[in-house]
């Protein structure tokens, strides 16, 4: 009877672990901190970013891109340019990071690496350390910003 309960615990135990461990992976999977992510919070709002700290209460959003206007994604998705605002160019002069609460976030996804806006946004970066200012954008024809061709 004891050997019964010890291998039931045995069985238990090893079941609790192994659920930890895919919560665990599954979590670290989906929020791949070399990767941007693209986040829609519950107001509209849409950031581009990389996420930290998904497991607290309050979320970081690091290196901040955001549309310039809230209908600029459908715009884009029409054919139209989309110009991006980098968190921090702004007169108030905040931090180039966002805390939001978690309860705000609708969803997120992991942005490819050779997704338009990623392309554009990497450009943009590099033109600015060459001293060459102009807010990152992706559009489906050519411009003197930096632009990603749909």
């Amino acid at each position: 009877m004891q050997q019964r309960r010890l291998v039931f615990i045995f069985i238990l135990l090893i079941i609790a672990i192994g659920i930890a461990s895919y919560f665990v992976t599954r979590h670290l999977a989906l929020n791949n901190k070399n990767q941007r992510q693209i986040i829609f919070l519950t107001s509209g709002q849409v950031y581009i970013g990389y996420l930290h700290n998904y497991g607290s209460q309050f979320i970081e959003i690091r290196d901040v891109y955001y549309p310039q206007s809230s209908d600029a994604l459908r715009a884009a998705s029409a054919g139209r340019k989309l110009t991006l605002q980098r968190l921090g160019d702004e007169v108030y002069g905040p931090e180039n990071s966002i805390f939001i609460n978690r309860d705000q976030v609708l969803y997120y996804e992991n942005m490819r690496n050779d997704s338009k806006i990623n392309e554009a946004i990497s450009k943009f970066a590099q033109d600015k350390q060459n001293n060459q200012s102009t807010q990152p954008s992706a559009s489906p024809t050519p411009s003197a910003s930096p632009t990603a061709q749909k």
